[in-house]
């Protein structure tokens, strides 16, 4: 939150290396320096890249350690960090720049102990083992050993059944499903539901979720090798998005005896639908949403695109204007004779957390890991959200020091 370009007047706001500046005829890439095996006390790691583009510009560097600049305020070492889809997105340049600060570090969620609190923060002490999700607008990420948490970030005690890893998992991921399904699309006991890139992160919990609130039928998208994953979590459907026939198949699903649907047979049709893919996925959503039912989108891949679906289908279109690609603000567009289609920004909620946080430690739902990286793989776990095709779950990142200093040494080798 707080740079070396801060203008809010603390003596003790957070620095980070300037970019190094050797340059060749051709390119100006940042060299990444080389980490000595003991930092300084004054120093720590982190993943930061100081220009959008691929993952070769995120870098593992040296910064200076972060120090509190504020009475509400406290300084986490970070066990562990998730990594999202929104974050190979920021840093490929999808955000306009005068949204995204640089040099910035990716990551929003994050889980690790308390080990300084200002004088204002009553609700945790050094020791406290905690889990959040940051802003992920602001230049403090979680692919750190130590960062500052302020407001609007969120922390929440971790629940001691919980590891680091699993609850890293949760923040963004989970918050994103909860608002999406409970609070915009206001999900209702006997609903049917259909969940898209149900094996993903945010459709993992989405589809847990939607069991949980009482959905009388849940139905999910994934890929073929995903669909026992998928069942496991309670879809009583799983359809192969790779077979451009899913949406027959939900009707065929609808009418085993094969016989036709009559046009204005809703059956096979949900009440609530929700997206976290868009483009074609949801222009093919639109047929299977009952006149009654909603889209929620977490992706807009064309305003102009979806503006012109939704009034060809009969839905009054009202659009706030798009921060970036990721997220849009929630404003909602609706028909007094069609399906409502909702566009929201995930907001930070402790609230929401803590609720995730106890549903996690009860077993009532569960974190979907599927596979545990040292951070100084980020760039690779980046790249397999961004190319690596279908998953099941979150990758998240561990931040123990002898992650750090084995990645090290094995650069140096």
């Amino acid at each position: 939150f707080c740079c070396r370009t801060c203008d809010r007047g603390s003596t003790e706001a957070n620095t980070y290396p300037l970019a190094p500046t050797e340059k060749t005829s051709e390119q100006a890439t940042p060299v990444p320096p080389v980490i000595p095996a003991n930092l300084p006390l004054n120093e720590t790691n982190a993943i930061i890249y100081y220009e959008c583009g691929s993952s070769q510009v995120l870098h593992l560097t040296k910064i200076p350690r972060p120090r509190l600049f504020r009475k509400r305020a406290l300084i986490v070492r970070v066990e562990a960090a998730a990594t999202n889809p929104l974050d190979w997105k920021l840093r490929s340049g999808y955000a306009p720049k005068t949204f995204l600060p640089l040099p910035k570090i990716p990551g929003c969620d994050f889980s690790g102990i308390v080990e300084q609190v200002g004088e204002l923060m009553t609700d945790f002490k050094p020791g406290d083992h905690v889990m959040g999700l940051l802003d992920p607008l602001s230049i403090n990420g979680s692919n750190a050993e130590h960062l500052v948490v302020v407001p609007p970030s969120v922390l929440v005690h971790k629940p001691p059944v919980l590891t680091h890893a699993q609850a890293a998992s949760l923040p963004f991921a989970g918050t994103a499903s909860w608002q999406a399904l409970l609070e915009v699309g206001k999900l209702q006991p006997g609903q049917r539901v259909l969940v898209h890139a149900a094996s993903g992160g945010v459709g993992s919990l989405t589809v847990q979720l939607a069991c949980l609130h009482g959905a009388s039928f849940v139905a999910g998208t994934c890929s073929a090798a995903s669909k026992e994953f998928v069942q496991s979590l309670g879809a009583k459907l799983v359809l192969d998005y790779h077979d451009l026939n899913w949406p027959e198949q939900l009707k065929s699903a609808a009418r085993p005896d094969h016989s036709d649907l009559s046009p204005d047979d809703e059956s096979f049709k949900f009440d609530l639908i929700i997206d976290p893919v868009g483009g074609d996925t949801l222009s093919r959503s639109w047929p299977l949403v009952k006149k009654t039912g909603m889209i929620v989108s977490l992706v807009v891949d064309s305003r102009e695109a979806e503006e012109k679906t939704m009034k060809e289908r009969g839905v009054n279109v009202l659009f706030a204007y798009s921060l970036w690609r990721v997220m849009t603000s929630y404003v909602g567009s609706f028909s007094l004779s069609g399906p409502y289609h909702s566009l929201f920004r995930i907001r930070p909620d402790a609230i929401v957390l803590k609720e995730l946080a106890d549903l996690a430690a009860s077993g009532k739902i569960r974190p979907c890991i599927e596979e545990i990286l040292p951070i100084a793989r980020a760039a690779e776990a980046q790249d397999r959200l961004q190319f690596g095709g279908p998953r099941r779950g979150k990758i998240v990142l561990s931040v123990a020091e002898e992650d750090w200093l084995k990645s090290t040494r094995e650069e140096r080798e």
